[in-house]
């Protein structure tokens, strides 16, 4: 933005005449007043980075600790709002100028390039006074603000009772925080402001104890810890003994369930701390209430449990904020329970049914209090948690997940780029999901040095495939990364889930990425072995190649070959319940670039392949990490946006409602908007869906807003969770210190049926289409009018950054050669050979030459394929009419290809068109001074 800037942390900002807030701190400009005297503060506030998809900035000029005016400017506000204040100012006074985000951080920049005048004409502009160092006598700094007024830059104060449920609260200047052994656990974990660490204080002896914590008039924290009760003073004599009360202090580092776990280990192994022990387990039956192993009495777990529900819940310290969310769940129970009683006989959860009418009829007759309330709703999620792991679906099978820091770079292309991962993580298995913690690496941590996408169990649930990239994390940088050199690159391994047998399947200077297992014991992925780039990215993607698509492989490495030719990304392959792979697929012909990576399917040998659902829908802009449920022909999915990660809201799509538009969409988690589609405002996303049904689901969550281009999401920020339709969430398992995700269970499934293959052996490089009318889709073109179908090549983009050289009026289309024409019959039928092993698009032309129509898809063939449709965009479920004659088409050998003018060469300026201008042109657009100024020499 033309300047300079100061910046701390979270990317806040000051600029020459901008401003950018922090996640955490807003940013200020400050003006220090030189001398007495009364003072104009006048200055225009409007986004710089205007953008109506996101949620705009607060701002106040602020004088001696208040607010003389402040104003809220919408995300895509350029214009603004002024402000003209006077005040009587003193020599050393601070007039600040602050910059807070309202909801996220995306696009905030704003453009604020106040001034101080007094009335004898001597006047401060910012932009004027902004420098890239200090300057003695500047009157203009820079700051960040570390407590705002709703208590953010306080430190939080978590401590527990003796059933272990957990209290939060910041102290305040005006509000210290107490607790002590009349009815608390002995245990404090106190972190700083931001979350990133913190103490723990344990006191392991019976006796009486009390804490304090209080911000002094100085700003600065003080803490008491009081221990022994209090007895009078003792004089130590020379030589004598005393025996002091013992007080466990210990550093953490990273979030607060650090601390916890930090704590937990303490309270485990700590010879002082067996007084701690015993009391631990004695808050063993609260734990079990919320299903979790009371013998295990892991205080971490139940603390993460807890605080999931105050914050899915937005639980305050207030009766209203704690009837609310009692209300809420107690529906939410009731709608499960229903759910999962239905068709099981009365005795089934009749128990937990007769404890949620209990409480329910409590919540009507509640006492108003906030302890009451706060009792009651510990049980009711207690009650709802128990209910829900007690799903057959979810059953008592161990998980397998993964661990992983996500992308260095967020998008949806680039996250897969293994010189852009960062390390961390492994293959896992939860032995008791949603009672326990407890794990195992069932590689003993031999993967944490690179990072682990996107595994696969086979369908015994013996083995488990997987893409790995070793050395991930190492600084690369991207104009000087090539492809001749295997270094960077993920490739397929497979391993047994008791971690034998670890083997590279794939190697080579490529990405090979998402596998899945075929019902015949073949691997399924994406790989760059087809060599191409993407048409729109810069050079912070590198040379090396940008575009996977779907490729095929032997366990053993042999007969790897492509299925997709193409031309830009696929991702995510998974087998359908028929055999089919079903997949998604980034459509980028002669439209949008960003709204069209929705769901595809093709055949186990690459032959058929076709949009299943959402070509034409902008909304969700991705479909990704897609699954199909058991039992029907539905399938769950994430819908993602372009510019990030595969993250965002879960949905359901069932392509046999409608081949495209919401019709065929069920909303998973209607609470978190399609990211990008609806708005860059993301506070929470989901991620690597797995079905148990079509209601209840194994999920990756976040509870932290989804980052976009070109920054990466927090490292930790995804947790297992088991999901369902009506509105619940439990957590599973959290790793504070990385993300886990791909959840699955350890169980073999069904094996889909093999689709076995009709391609003919050694056939020849080509492919043969069947078209029964051509229009059936057209609309209102009367019949008669289409005389032939133009066959056209997409090639792929061989050059890696966007616009070099400049193809199409956008500068980024297709490089594309007319191979030729074929004749379409009087009943709209044709039959005709093309190239196998190309992309390719049709137009249906008029006698004229001129298109009707053209795809704005490639499709393509396998060698010695031959592809029937009914019609062009014909639903995928029409077959062509029966009990009449066969078309004309059919009852010929298929047509050749007949090239046009230039023999089915790439259409070329220089060859197709400069000779007509030289002929027709030159003579007065040539020369020195050609007319008109044009000149249309080559």
């Amino acid at each position: 933005y033309d300047s300079t800037f100061w910046t701390g942390p979270d990317w806040t900002r000051v600029g020459r005449n901008w401003q950018h807030p922090g996640d955490r701190t807003p940013s200020v400009r400050c003006f220090v007043v030189p001398r007495d005297g009364r003072v104009a503060v006048r200055g225009r506030v409007r986004k710089l980075h205007a953008d109506r998809a996101t949620d705009g900035v607060r701002v106040a000029v602020r004088f001696r600790g208040r607010d003389l005016w402040t104003a809220e400017i919408d995300g895509g506000d350029d214009k603004g709002t002024a402000h003209d204040l006077s005040v009587d100012a003193r020599a050393g006074d601070a007039i600040r100028f602050v910059v807070h985000k309202r909801g996220v951080i995306t696009c905030d920049t704003t453009f604020w390039d106040p001034e101080i005048a007094y009335a004898d004409g001597e006047r401060f502009l910012a932009s004027e006074g902004f420098a890239a160092a200090a300057q003695a006598g500047s009157r203009w700094r820079y700051e960040l603000e570390t407590a705002e007024p709703d208590g953010t830059g306080l430190p939080f104060v978590r401590s527990f009772d003796a059933d272990l449920v957990m209290r939060e609260e910041r102290p305040r200047p005006d509000h210290p925080i107490a607790c002590d052994g009349g009815g608390a656990f002995p245990l404090v974990l106190l972190s700083d402001s931001g979350d990133e660490g913190g103490l723990l204080l344990a006191l392991p002896e019976a006796s009486p104890w009390r804490f304090a914590a209080e911000i002094e008039s100085s700003g600065r924290l003080r803490v008491c810890v009081h221990a022994g009760g209090g007895a009078a003073p003792l004089r130590l004599e020379p030589g004598a003994d005393m025996h002091l009360p013992p007080v466990i202090v210990g550093f953490y580092a990273g979030d607060w369930p650090n601390g916890a776990a930090a704590a937990a280990r303490v309270i485990e192994t700590a010879g002082e701390a067996r007084g701690l022990r015993e009391r631990l387990l004695a808050a063993g039956p609260a734990l079990a209430a919320a299903g979790l192993d009371a013998a295990a009495c892991e205080l971490e777990y139940w603390a993460m449990i807890q605080n999931e529900w105050r914050e899915e819940d937005r639980i305050e310290e207030t009766v209203a904020s704690y009837a609310a969310a009692i209300e809420r769940r107690i529906e939410k129970a009731q709608r499960l329970l229903a759910d999962l009683r239905a068709g099981r006989g009365d005795g089934f959860l009749a128990a937990e049914a007769g404890e949620l009418a209990r409480l329910a009829a409590e919540a009507g007759a509640a006492d108003p209090s906030a302890g009451e309330h706060k009792s009651l709703y510990i049980r009711l999620r207690s009650l709802g948690r128990r209910i829900a792991l007690s799903n057959p679906l979810f059953g008592s099978s161990p998980l397998l997940f993964c661990k992983r820091v996500p992308t260095s770079y967020s998008h949806l292309v680039m996250q897969c780029f293994g010189w852009r991962a960062r390390p961390g993580g492994g293959l896992f298995v939860l032995d008791r999901p949603g009672r326990s913690l407890a794990c195992r690496d069932i590689l003993g941590g031999a993967l944490s040095g690179g990072s682990v996408l996107e595994p696969r169990l086979s369908w015994d649930a013996r083995r488990v495939v997987f893409s790995f990239v070793e050395a991930a994390g190492r600084e690369r940088d991207p104009a000087a990364l090539r492809n001749d050199i295997d270094d960077g690159f993920y490739h397929i391994w497979e391993v047994a889930v008791d971690g034998t047998g670890l083997r590279q399947v794939t190697s080579g200077p490529y990405d090979d990425l998402m596998p899945a297992y075929l019902p015949c014991g073949d691997i399924v992925f994406c790989s760059t072995r087809r060599r191409g780039y993407a048409r729109c990215f810069g050079p912070q993607f590198s040379p090396r190649w940008h575009v996977y698509t779907l490729h095929r492989v032997a366990r053993d490495g042999t007969r790897l070959r492509a299925l997709s030719f193409h031309d830009t990304n696929e991702w995510f392959p998974a087998v359908a319940g028929d055999g089919s792979i079903l997949y998604s697929r980034w459509d980028y012909i002669d439209r949008d670039a960003v709204t069209h990576q929705n769901l595809w399917t093709t055949l186990p040998d690459g032959t058929n392949p076709r949009a299943l659902w959402g070509n034409a829908t902008a909304a969700p802009h991705c479909t990704f990490q897609i699954q199909p449920i058991p039992g029907g022909h539905s399938v769950v999915a994430i819908a993602a946006a372009h510019h990030s990660i595969a993250a965002g809201s879960i949905i359901v799509i069932d392509p046999a409602a409608a081949r495209d538009g919401p019709g065929a969409v069920r909303r998973i988690t209607p609470e978190i908007p399609f990211p990008e589609a609806e708005s860059m405002q993301i506070p929470a996303y989901y991620e690597a869906p797995w079905p148990l049904a079509d209601r209840y689901f194994l999920v990756g969550y976040s509870p932290r807003p989804l980052v976009f281009e070109p920054g990466a999401n927090a490292a930790n920020a995804l947790g297992i969770y088991l999901l369902d339709a009506f509105g619940n969430r439990e957590l599973l398992y959290r790793d504070p210190a990385i993300g886990s995700t791909n959840p699955c269970p350890l169980a073999a499934r069904p094996r889909p049926p093999i689709v076995p293959s009709v391609l003919p052996p050694d056939a020849p490089p080509a492919g043969e289409f069947v078209l029964f009318d051509v229009y059936r889709g057209l609309g209102d073109v009367p019949r008669g009018s289409i005389k032939e179908l133009r066959v056209v090549q997409i090639f792929p983009k061989d050059t890696p950054v966007a616009g070099t050289p400049p193809v199409g009026l956008a500068g980024e289309e297709n490089g594309r050669a007319i191979l030729g024409t074929v004749p379409v019959e009087p009943d709209g039928s044709a039959r005709f050979l093309v190239p196998a092993e190309r992309p390719l698009l049709f137009q249906a032309l008029d006698a004229g030459g001129r298109a009707y129509q053209t795809m704005r898809s490639v499709t393509y063939v396998q060698r010695g394929e031959r592809v029937s449709c009914v019609g062009c965009h014909e639903p995928h479920g029409a077959a062509a009419e029966g009990g009449g004659a066969p078309p004309l088409a059919l009852r010929r050998p298929p047509s050749e290809l007949v090239p046009g003018p230039l023999g089915g060469r790439p259409f070329s300026f220089v060859e197709a068109v400069q000779p007509v201008l030289d002929r027709h042109c030159v003579r007065c657009h040539g020369g020195e001074k050609p007319d008109g100024g044009i000149s249309l020499v080559a």
